[in-house]
């Protein structure tokens, strides 16, 4: 077997010190970091002082609070205890969320000067019967700080879905969440649209302008996630979220449409920094209907790294498994921490860890 051998210009030295440069920069180590599995950054602790900041970053971004306890005893050492702390942005209240009020959410930042976040799961009520279900997405208490004063927005989440018949205005039922004043309330909303009326897509377009709207006006609420229905055009929700956005209506998480026109690309593009759910179901019948490798082509990858869930379903160029298989593991080498969690005939599902 031949041997090949790469020439270096640089002598050992100044690699070990290119390399540290590179690595000391936040923003290239955070972008590396992506692309590393698990098992791969717990090595990174024990190699160098520089790896074991990048792993930590990585590793206590989001951080357990039930495990802090166990932190605080199990790492003696206060200045390796004051790097652990400092690198938890979001924390994750799990069970302590259910027995303890959000407005008493703030003493969890305490320990945790950098934390841009609590999250957990709350329960409430309405007066409507319609809403009995809660949602699976925790609550968000959000905290931004300037001059060393902090300013809180309290995210509520609790319905999982709701069907708003566009022939009628947005009314989302209040809770009896309470919070402090001095908070910013938002009510996070799911929202999949249907029309009793039969309007035109022009009518329908007004109505749908007309409501949003008035309840961006109004506010108190903030739409995490969108079904896009074929019978409204993706175009004039495109102009609708153009419109409103600039008021902090749309935060989508969450995305569900059923056509990948360009408008609809534009929308994903828009969104893509804050989603983490994707679904992309097209029409087998379609008379220009889409390949998988070209639907994968046409997201922006970049932007969209807090996506964790993908889930395309298509049957354009999938004849056999064995081939929709080896297109769609090709296609997904370059996704940070891919994990393929199924892929058939006409469908694939991915999780980015």
């Amino acid at each position: 077997m031949a041997t090949v051998t790469f020439r270096s210009d640089f002598a050992p030295n100044k690699l070990t010190e290119l390399h540290d440069m590179v690595w000391s920069m936040p923003n290239i180590r955070t972008e590396i970091m992506l692309y590393l599995p698990s098992k791969d950054i717990n090595t990174l602790l024990t190699t160098s002082k520089i790896h074991f900041q990048g792993a930590v970053e990585k590793l206590y971004r989001i951080f357990p609070y039930k495990e802090y306890d166990e932190t605080i005893i199990r790492c003696r050492n206060k200045s390796r205890r004051s790097i652990y702390l400092n690198a938890v942005r979001v924390i994750d209240l799990g069970p302590y969320a259910s027995c303890t009020s959000p407005t008493k959410w703030i003493r969890y930042f305490g320990p945790f000067p950098n934390a841009r976040s609590v999250r957990g799961h709350v329960s409430s009520s309405t007066s409507s019967r319609a809403w009995t279900f809660e949602s699976k997405d925790p609550s968000v208490l959000f905290r931004s700080s300037e001059n060393g004063q902090h300013w809180y927005t309290f995210h509520e989440r609790l319905w999982s879905e709701f069907t708003w018949d566009i022939a009628h205005p947005l009314d989302i039922p209040k809770t009896s969440m309470k919070t402090l004043k001095a908070w910013i309330y938002k009510q996070c909303v799911a929202i999949d649209m249907c029309d009793s009326s039969s309007s035109t897509v022009s009518v329908a377009k007004d109505q749908i302008r007309a409501s949003l709207l008035d309840r961006a006006g109004s506010g108190g609420i903030v739409i995490t996630s969108f079904v896009l229905r074929p019978q409204f055009l993706s175009e004039h929700i495109l102009e609708i979220c153009q419109e409103l956005d600039t008021d902090g209506l749309f935060q989508l998480e969450r995305l569900l449409i059923f056509d990948m026109d360009e408008a609809s690309r534009r929308i994903i593009h828009r969104f893509a920094p804050d989603l983490v759910s994707l679904c992309i179901d097209l029409d087998d019948d379609a008379e220009d209907p889409m390949t998988l490798k070209r639907i994968l082509g046409l997201i922006d990858w970049k932007r969209s790294l807090n996506l964790k869930s993908l889930t395309i379903r298509c049957s354009a160029g999938l004849q056999h498994v064995q081939d929709s298989s080896l297109q769609v593991a090709s296609s997904l080498l370059a996704l940070p921490g891919q994990s393929l969690e199924g892929v058939d005939h006409r469908s694939l599902s991915a999780c980015m860890p």
